[in-house]
């Protein structure tokens, strides 16, 4: 939802940015309000989370396709999602396995490997991805080199 705040700005879209912002922290904020019994708990927090942010996500996503901006919903949304499916279930996994301090710190660099290894597999990335990156020329070489990148 950042990402896309961001892109509508620079298409001169602020005010939809700022009314998608604004209608996400309401939402949060009622949410929060409603949610904070004590038979919810901390999910409460979450779960206003989550609902302000996909709030914000549909309106910027709306916006943007009424714009007339292509939207590759695999590239955007699908693989990214796939991803992080896979790198949920491999941090539970091996904290499931391993526990203590170490299994976490174990649990979380093998979820980011998975990760990242996902969005390669997936053909997530293109060149633009690397292009604002400091030396994101020779970034882009290496993807291409070792079959990264498209």
């Amino acid at each position: 939802a950042i990402v896309l705040t961001g892109v509508l700005q620079a298409l001169e879209k602020q005010k939809a940015a700022l009314l998608s912002i604004a209608a996400g922290a309401l939402i949060k904020l009622i949410l929060n309000l409603t949610a904070g019994i004590p038979e919810v708990n901390i999910l409460g927090a979450a779960l206003s989370t989550l609902a302000c942010y996909a709030v914000i996500f549909i309106i910027d996503i709306t916006v943007l396709v009424r714009s007339g901006v292509k939207v590759s919903f695999a590239g955007a949304l699908i693989k990214p999602l796939i991803s992080a499916l896979l790198c949920g279930a491999a941090a539970y996994a091996f904290s499931y396995f391993l526990k203590g301090k170490a299994g976490t710190l174990i649990a979380v660099i093998a979820a980011a490997l998975i990760y990242f290894a996902a969005l390669i597999l997936l053909n997530t990335f293109d060149e633009s991805d690397f292009s604002a990156l400091p030396n994101g020329k020779s970034i882009t070489e290496f993807c291409r080199k070792h079959r990264i990148i498209r």
